[in-house]
């Protein structure tokens, strides 16, 4: 049963059951398709014997005839040297065979077994703690719901405290934890090849999602919640909530599968699909027909001259799908599903263009052009929210890896060129913002910790401070030019201890911001500038944080003159 108690708490989900049963059996005989079951095994030679590992589930009712893979290098498609899983029909699981490791010499040509040999240092232990991903096609059959007719995708994301002795049940539960294998691979460049797929860089991505994964799984004990019950075989347990529950998840990622389709062909290439955490504690109270959520697409990051990789990225926030069918967010009528009702129904719709740096000539440091436009809802109006072009430039701080286990500490210095229109003030604004960081834990939809910064608006044409061409920056993308911004950022004054000198290169009109982020508040001290030149407003606030990591209730709030004094005292606390 499901815990209703808890899921109204939640944020997000997570427990798997992942494993492999190693044992030695007779290899079923397969046609060219590795999707369609044969009941009659061929004979192993003499000498030979064959372990089926990987043994894999997928759980709507049990679905046959889907194409099931192991994901090496968590890129979420199927490469070459990627197999696919064999279906075995006696236990209703997809597995993979291979040779066992005490058989010797070649491998007879009447022995069927699936080919890990693309992979560098193949082992087990890699295998289970990969994903597994369940394409499941139109015309497969699901033992509750008879033939698919959409087609749809579920993925297994692993968690390294399941006991691998079992099998892993990919379900649409699982599938909710798509986005950790996102935010764990988002900066990784050049992505990891399937050679690499067992090698030191996918190891840290598999104990990064890992990790947040039993962060997780902490947080829902809290509540007396067994995280592990969500990745159970519902259908083996027959347990009805959840597999009614189960099929109105696979309804929204039919939706979600046929949104991916029509963005890929629209930008003519494959993209990548992550579903927003904030849909799963919704979908599994199972008390739900309308469901409200955001969906995001990135393209395959592909190299666009000799120093930089690009990629795209959209999103729609806050798509509202009532029993699977696309509504209208002012008067709930049903949409047909296309790229531009999405577009014009979400309640914030963005564009982004990266450019990210192969090499840097500062060590440790990434650097990354982005021209970002956003369009949004407000009050019924439509309007363009947000337009710019930045440079960001970050990395770990040298040393700082070592602050202690499990803590990441750096910068991130950006320097923005922006125009708003449409439901914003219209001012051009240049920026400069300068993050430091520090994740222990990851708390809320962004994973924010905590950190400091401190943000500068210019929207005074006439102030010189950082005044450089962004758009041409962005346009002939020169790392010496790059490099000399990052050195004047790096020479620019930060921090509640800089404010009077921060102060001294404003104009009317510009403003500042000093940040301190904790898990649990938001402090913020904050100067304007005045428009008519008469001086500056300062304000100190405290806010809560809601566990999403956003901004909650005002705690404490100072104007004036006392403002600094009182921020100043909070930020040393």
């Amino acid at each position: 049963m499901w815990h209703r108690s808890y899921l109204s708490k939640a944020i997000w989900i997570t427990a798997v059951t992942l494993g492999v049963t190693a044992c030695a059996q007779e290899l079923p005989t397969v046609d060219s398709s590795p999707t369609t079951p044969t009941p009659n095994p061929a004979p192993t030679p003499a000498g030979w014997a064959i372990q089926n590992v990987g043994r894999t589930a997928v759980v709507d009712g049990y679905v046959t005839g889907a194409n099931v893979f192991v994901d090496f290098n968590f890129n979420l498609q199927q490469d070459e040297g990627e197999p696919s899983a064999i279906f075995n029909a006696d236990s209703s699981v997809y597995e993979f065979p291979i040779p066992h490791p005490d058989s010797t010499g070649a491998v007879p040509d009447s022995v069927s077994y699936v080919d890990f040999s693309a992979v560098e240092e193949f082992t087990l232990g890699c295998l289970w703690n990969r994903p597994r991903i369940a394409e499941v096609p139109a015309g497969a059959i699901d033992s509750s719901r008879g033939v698919v007719e959409e087609p749809y995708t579920m993925i297994y994301v692993p968690w390294a405290e399941n006991n691998p002795s079992d099998k892993a049940n990919i379900t649409p539960f699982s599938t909710l934890l798509e986005a950790y294998i996102e935010e764990e691979t988002e900066e990784i460049s050049p992505p990891i090849s399937v050679a690499e797929g067992c090698g030191q860089v996918a190891e840290g991505v598999a104990q990064g999602v890992s990790g947040r994964i039993t962060e997780l799984a902490s947080d829902l004990a809290q509540y007396g919640y067994d995280p592990a019950a969500l990745y159970e075989d519902f259908v083996a347990t027959e347990d009805e909530e959840a597999r009614a529950t189960a099929e109105r998840v696979v309804d929204i990622l039919t939706t979600v599968r046929s949104i991916q389709l029509m963005a890929e062909d629209e930008v003519g290439e494959r993209v990548r699909q992550y579903l927003s955490r904030r849909m799963i504690p919704v979908v599994l109270s199972g008390d739900f027909e309308t469901l409200e959520f955001n969906v995001h697409y990135q393209t395959i990051s592909r190299p666009e001259d000799e120093s930089f990789n690009v990629k795209d990225w959209w999103g729609y926030e806050a798509i509202i799908l009532d029993d699977g069918q696309l509504v209208a967010r002012d008067d709930g009528r049903s949409l047909e599903l296309s790229m531009d009702n999405l577009k014009e129904h979400a309640e914030q719709y963005t564009e982004v263009t990266n450019f990210i740096a192969r090499d840097f000539p500062v060590t440790d440091v990434n650097t990354e052009l982005e021209e970002r436009h956003s369009w949004l809802w407000r009050d019924g109006a439509r309007g363009i929210g947000e337009l710019w072009t930045r440079v960001m430039i970050g990395g770990a701080l040298p040393g700082d890896s070592t602050v202690a286990p499990g803590v990441s500490v750096g910068r991130e210095l950006s320097i923005t060129a922006g125009a708003a229109d449409g439901i914003y003030s219209g001012e051009d604004q240049r920026t400069i913002s300068y993050n430091s960081w520090s994740f222990a834990d990851f708390q809320g939809e962004y994973g924010i910790s905590e950190g400091t910064r401190t943000y500068v608006a210019i929207n005074n044409p006439s102030n010189e401070w950082m005044d450089y061409d962004i758009l041409t920056v962005y346009a002939d993308r020169d790392l010496s030019t790059i490099h000399e911004i990052y050195d004047d950022l790096l020479a620019s004054p930060v921090g509640i201890s800089a404010v009077a000198e921060i102060k001294s290169q404003l104009m009317p009109s510009d403003w500042f911001n000093i940040e301190k982020y904790t898990l649990n508040s938001l402090l913020t001290y904050y100067v304007r500038y005045a428009d008519d030149g008469n001086g500056f407003e300062e304000t100190c606030f405290l806010h809560a944080r809601t566990e999403l990591g956003r901004t909650g209730e005002e705690l404490e709030r100072v104007d004036g003159a006392t403002a600094l004094a009182r921020c100043t005292e909070l930020f040393s606390g």
